[in-house]
């Protein structure tokens, strides 16, 4: 009985029940716990989001997707993009998690910097409690303590709020 499946190469993973689909240049899938490693040129797409990195664990039990090494995550459904070195999507949430240091770029008007990123698709809320630089297309810069952005509204809340403007 064949538990284990390693494929090489410019390998593809559809799993039409979840919705996803992973290409990678190495998969390593372990059927009895039902989880997908994968090294090299990685890439996770589900509908209009797509994540790349070096290196994804997917655990299809519990529909969560680790990326790892050069996370970039494009969601064109809400023209935002994603980039730290370690992100979890908790696929039937629609939510992220960042570990330590991300940028997220909003409908290519806002760039934040920031550690630690909350972003949830369905209230389209972004959130860290860590500082936090946000730089906007009209040359203003914001310094927070901890933030939301709820960016369906255009609303930022933010604690220890510094602006400065025309920088």
């Amino acid at each position: 009985k064949l538990n284990i499946l390693n494929a090489k190469y410019d390998v593809e993973v559809t799993d039409k029940l979840k919705n996803i689909k992973i290409f990678s240049d190495e998969i390593t899938y372990l059927k009895n716990d039902e989880i997908i490693f994968t090294t090299n040129n990685s890439k996770a797409i589900k509908e209009e989001l797509t994540i790349t990195a070096d290196i994804f664990n997917y655990n299809r039990l519990n529909n969560i997707l680790t990326a790892e090494k050069k996370v970039k995550i494009n969601d064109a459904a809400k023209d935002n993009l994603i980039f730290s070195e370690k992100i979890t999507y908790f696929i039937d949430e629609e939510k992220f998690y960042s570990e330590d240091n991300t940028e997220a770029v909003i409908e290519q008007k806002y760039s934040f910097l920031s550690k630690n990123v909350y972003l949830d698709r369905n209230l389209m809320e972004l959130s860290s409690k860590e500082r936090t630089l946000i730089k906007d297309n009209n040359f203003n810069r914001y310094e927070l303590k901890e933030f939301k952005y709820f960016y369906d509204k255009k609303l930022l809340k933010g604690i220890d709020i510094k602006i400065i403007t025309n920088e």
